[in-house]
């Protein structure tokens, strides 16, 4: 609906968050889809998805592995990994056309100039530096770029703050780039080897429930 843009079949497994998919869809009038399920254990009858969790699964890793996260933010964070790479890959020109994924679906260049590298270190500025403050106390915090936020301007950053316990994660287009990995700047060095990714059905989960919200 958001875009416009119609769908008419859909291939997928008979997991239960599938199944719960469907169900949502079909209760919405206005969508016409066709839901096409393929038999247990034949991934080979989606192929093209199989293929293409793969090469994901291989950029998530690198860009994971060049951030040099611990293992505790490497399963934290691996969603929004996963959604920038899948942004990314939809802003990339294929050979056989003259438009990315990204332009033919919002009718708009995604701009280069405000691409960032997953997992690098900005200074965020604080913006409760506005009330009265000790001349001496910082103006800003370190945090670890996740991401860019959806139905904001360009030039806006996913931010998830370094050192709070709760892991606090916001929006900012006040900032700084020190451009260094969070293991640059933590002076981390991390076996990334021993730190797996989640499951290929947890990726299908949240995909399902991205599709959902919208």
């Amino acid at each position: 609906k958001k875009h416009k843009c119609e769908i008419k079949n859909m291939r997928m497994d008979n997991s239960g968050e599938n199944n719960k998919l469907a169900e949502f869809v079909k209760l919405d009038i206005d969508y016409h889809i066709n839901f096409e399920y393929v038999a247990p254990h034949t991934p080979q009858q989606n192929g093209a998805i199989e293929r293409k969790f793969a090469t994901l699964y291989g950029k998530i890793r690198a860009m994971l592995n060049w951030a040099r996260l611990s293992k505790e933010l490497r399963s934290k964070l691996w969603a929004q990994c996963a959604n920038t790479a899948t942004k990314l890959e939809n802003m990339i020109v294929k050979d056989n056309t003259h438009k990315s994924a990204y332009e033919k679906l919002n009718n708009q260049k995604m701009e280069p100039k405000y691409l960032r590298t997953f997992g690098e270190v900005a200074i965020v500025h604080d913006g409760e530096i506005d009330k009265i403050k000790g001349k001496l106390k910082n103006r800003g915090f370190p945090c670890i770029f996740i991401g860019y936020p959806d139905d904001h301007a360009k030039d806006v950053y996913n931010f998830l703050k370094i050192g709070t316990p709760k892991h606090t994660m916001i929006t900012s287009r006040s900032m700084t780039w020190l451009n260094k990995s969070y293991g640059e700047y933590m002076n981390l060095k991390i076996n990334v080897t021993q730190h797996p990714l989640p499951s290929v059905a947890s990726m299908e989960t949240l995909e399902s429930t991205q599709e959902s919200d919208d």
